[in-house]
């Protein structure tokens, strides 16, 4: 389980909030076991542009082209 909703609840208080917790739904549905292969590829790939931090492809060339001024 990804989201940890104790440890919301424990920031929230800590900003002061007025947090309610909800409960969710604990029932596996169908599409889980073929969505499992997607979601693993998307955290692979996510790892690899949060540790690595490529260049995005187009915005690099535009500030390559037009330096900002200030």
């Amino acid at each position: 389980m990804w989201y940890k909703p104790n440890e919301s609840m424990y920031h929230a208080r800590q900003l002061g909030l007025d947090a309610k917790g909800a409960g969710s739904d604990p029932r596996r549905y169908g599409s889980e076991t073929k969505d499992a292969p997607r979601e693993n590829l998307a955290r692979v790939a996510y790892s690899y542009v949060s540790l690595l931090r490529p260049l995005p492809k187009y915005l690099a060339y535009q500030a390559a082209a037009r330096p900002l001024k200030g």
